[in-house]
């Protein structure tokens, strides 16, 4: 009860930071607020314990939820479109992966295998597990991978608010939350069914969620939730939900789990490798750059669903961000989700034919 307790508060203290970075007009308010107070109050050693675990999962599915409710016959045709687009991105990532991995193996004091996990776009908890079974460095991994999270969460924001000044036009979003859904085949739904509509979707979110961590797929809870919530959609009908707070919630569960990350020791770490840290940021996030235009170019897609398509961050932190800034969420987590696999899959047995 008590750990209850401090979730909730932890979580409150969070959104009420992710409003403060609302109110001053600072994209993506609700992800780096919450990330910002967090890791502030960590910091000072009075933050109360709390189950991060469950936080993680919660998050995980809300955004899962409210990307799944996007789904409908449109974007089931719009799939079809994405293999060649998500293949792009994946090899270009990797490749840019081994690429930024190899300059700082070369022109830093890093060992190779340290120098490779750290640099490439996957996910902390994924690498460090690498590092483990590989005998690289897991601390310096860690720190390399934490760094660049935070880069890709802080920059992207910035780059896509950029862009939206220099290039303005009308967002392309789903409903908003007071129109009626509809049904499969587009007819009203009546207010009882849509009721169950609500709640079979919330549920079939949830148990996807758990189905994507039993089965420890990568963003699992978050994939499952979406296939669920989505299968729903398309099936059944659009259920009628607060998509506006679901988001929220999401971004600022994400923030504090970040902040999780972010300790002294990692901030006295940052200052150590302040040099490889910086050759690694803009290696990184002007490759992304250079896919983005590539990937519009290629496949079509909107300039803003290419940048965060082709955004070296997480999935669940850039996929929380998409429809804030006009992107096609769908599109982006899918893409993403490509290109977390193919890194995970690959890289495991390419990393030790490249040490020989």
């Amino acid at each position: 009860l008590l750990q209850g307790c401090n979730l909730i508060f932890v979580v409150c203290v969070g959104w009420a930071g992710g409003t403060l970075f609302k109110k001053a007009r600072i994209p993506a308010a609700a992800l780096l607020g919450a990330l910002v107070i967090s890791a502030l109050w960590a910091m000072t050693g009075t933050q109360p314990g709390y189950p991060s675990g469950a936080l993680s999962f919660l998050s995980n599915v809300a955004i899962g939820l409210f990307l799944g409710v996007r789904l409908n016959r449109e974007s089931c045709r719009l799939l079809r479109t994405l293999p060649g687009a998500a293949l792009l991105v994946a090899g270009w990532m990797l490749g840019l992966s081994l690429v930024m991995g190899y300059l700082m193996s070369t022109f830093t004091s890093l060992p190779f295998p340290t120098a490779m996990l750290g640099s490439t776009a996957g996910g902390i908890t994924e690498m460090a597990l690498l590092s483990l079974s590989m005998g690289a460095d897991v601390a310096s991994v860690t720190l390399l991978q934490v760094f660049r999270l935070l880069a890709a969460v802080l920059s992207t924001p910035v780059l896509c608010r950029m862009w939206m000044r220099n290039h303005p036009s009308p967002v392309c979003c789903v409903a908003e939350e007071g129109d009626d859904p509809v049904d499969a085949v587009g007819a009203p739904v009546p207010s009882g069914a849509r009721m169950r509509t609500n709640v079979l979707c919330v549920a079939a979110a949830v148990f996807g969620g758990a189905a994507g961590k039993w089965l420890s797929l990568p963003a699992g809870p978050l994939i499952g939730a979406m296939v669920g919530s989505g299968a729903v959609t398309i099936l059944v009908g659009e259920p009628k939900l607060p998509a506006g707070l679901i988001r929220t919630f999401g971004q600022v569960g994400v923030g504090i789990i970040i902040a999780r990350s972010i300790t002294k020791e990692v901030l006295l770490g940052f200052v150590e490798l302040l040099g490889p840290l910086a050759l690694l940021t803009v290696g990184m996030i002007g490759g992304s750059l250079l896919l983005a235009v590539l990937l519009h170019r290629i496949a079509g897609f909107a300039p803003m669903t290419c940048m965060l398509a082709a955004s070296p961050g997480g999935l669940s932190q850039i996929a929380s961000i998409a429809d804030e800034f006009g992107a096609d969420p769908v599109v982006v987590s899918l893409i993403q989700t490509v290109r977390l696999l193919s890194i995970i899959l690959v890289l495991p047995p390419l990393l030790p034919l490249l040490m020989r």
